[in-house]
């Protein structure tokens, strides 16, 4: 199945929380976003999510001492992330803590060619495929991304984020696999009617045939 995550991109847990009380139920991960965890600090966003009994994204963005942060990978994170901009050494911490942990790593492209990569030896599990919000503002087309990924890389499992809606994501699917998770944030996060907007996704890829 392809999986859906819940971005939760806030500074303030309590906002968060209200999100993923009203729209949980549509997803299949709950992410605990970067702002949210430089705000609040990655024990209290594990803590305060799991109650959900949903796994948890870890949006880390290590980019050193990979290692170190994977430790912050406590249960039920069941994905973190480290920047595809780190030094090899500290992916390869990452992903060896990851994995020790029973987390799969990510690797996030952001702001990196694609030959990146190429470069980095070591095995994540996913690549993430992250259009951010400021480069949004000045254009960008996540699908075209990811068709081009797949062109060049194949099958291999990967996260897609930026600016995911119902519409993103019908185009998106015919280039999903088997395991691959599509991350929704501001669509839903910063909806008036948060509740229709995470149906309205759900259907998108429910009714994928």
């Amino acid at each position: 199945m392809v999986y859906l995550s819940l971005a939760l991109d806030f500074i303030d847990l309590d906002e968060a929380l209200k999100i993923a009380e009203k729209c949980y139920r549509f997803f299949d991960i709950l992410e605990a976003g970067t702002p949210l965890i430089k705000a609040e600090g990655s024990k209290r966003c594990i803590d305060t999510l799991k109650r959900f009994n949903l796994p948890i994204y870890l949006d880390l963005k290590t980019i050193d001492v990979g290692g170190l942060e994977a430790l912050l990978a406590e249960d039920p994170v069941r994905y973190a992330t480290v920047l595809a901009l780190s030094d090899e050494s500290t992916i390869r911490d990452f992903h060896e803590v990851c994995r020790s942990r029973g987390v799969y790593s990510v690797m996030d492209v952001i702001r990196c060619r694609f030959n990146r990569v190429d470069e980095v030896k070591v095995p994540v599990d996913y690549v993430a495929l992250h259009l951010g919000v400021d480069e949004r503002r000045i254009g960008g087309d996540i699908v075209s991304i990811v068709r081009l990924f797949r062109e060049l890389y194949g099958d291999r499992r990967i996260a897609v984020a930026g600016g995911l809606n119902p519409e993103s994501i019908s185009s998106l699917m015919p280039l999903v696999r088997e395991d691959d998770i599509l991350a929704v944030g501001s669509y839903v996060a910063r909806s008036d009617h948060p509740e229709e907007s995470a149906r309205k996704i759900r259907i998108a890829v429910d009714g994928y045939v």
